[in-house]
């Protein structure tokens, strides 16, 4: 990566809050200019996902695993959902973790 694109590159710390990295996605996905019915859906669904991680006490996006997103998932399963509503949730947060990881707000 050349030095100018470097120093573009943010480095959110780890003590960044859920909500913060969460709102940083976002102004990321409102940067590109998705349409406001794109952004209503990732605000929706993400919302909830993070709503649930801060009832789990994960408190920024280095403390998710694996198995949180499992976990939250299969309790969407379990409430008897369709399952087109369970995959939207997973395709958001699909989305959010990848826009994390790259943001370096995850390892």
């Amino acid at each position: 990566m050349s030095p100018k694109k470097e120093m573009l590159k943010r480095q959110p710390t780890a003590s960044c809050s859920l909500q913060v990295a969460f709102q940083d996605f976002l102004l990321s996905r409102k940067a590109m200019r998705v349409a406001s019915r794109t952004l209503d859906y990732y605000n929706f669904h993400g919302g909830k996902f993070i709503t649930w991680l801060e009832e789990q006490s994960v408190q920024c996006p280095e403390d998710i695993y694996v198995r949180h997103i499992r976990e939250f998932l299969a309790e969407l399963t379990n409430k008897n959902l369709a399952s087109s509503y369970v995959h939207c949730h997973a395709r958001v947060i699909r989305t959010l973790i990848r826009f994390w990881h790259e943001e370096k707000y995850m390892k």
